[in-house]
């Protein structure tokens, strides 16, 4: 990804909160390190559960006692997000989104 630039990464973070710190950070750095996106949507996590109109709220419980592990991915994202100076988003839930115009 070295030479590109992006304003806006949808960037999948489904089982990233089971790695370690260090895959973690080292994940982050070769993506939106790489890129410097100034908004993410993180995609292939959310369990859908929280009402439609607030913020995704993480995996199930369930899949994390499947895991054997808690999930470390939205602290992980919420750090990176306050360290770093890009917003997480979440697309609205089943509303049409103009991306690109």
């Amino acid at each position: 990804m070295r030479g590109y630039h992006a304003d806006i990464v949808f960037l999948g973070v489904g089982g990233l909160g089971g790695q370690t710190q260090e895959y973690r950070n080292t994940f982050w750095n070769e993506t939106v390190g790489v890129l410097k996106p100034s908004k993410i949507v993180p995609i292939h996590y959310d369990s859908l559960t929280a009402p439609i109109d607030q913020k995704f709220v993480g995996q199930s419980i369930i899949l994390e006692y499947l895991a054997g592990s808690e999930d470390e991915t939205l602290p992980f994202l919420e750090e990176k997000e306050g360290n770093s100076g890009v917003t997480l988003l979440t697309l609205p839930r089943y509303d049409e989104v103009v991306i690109f115009e």
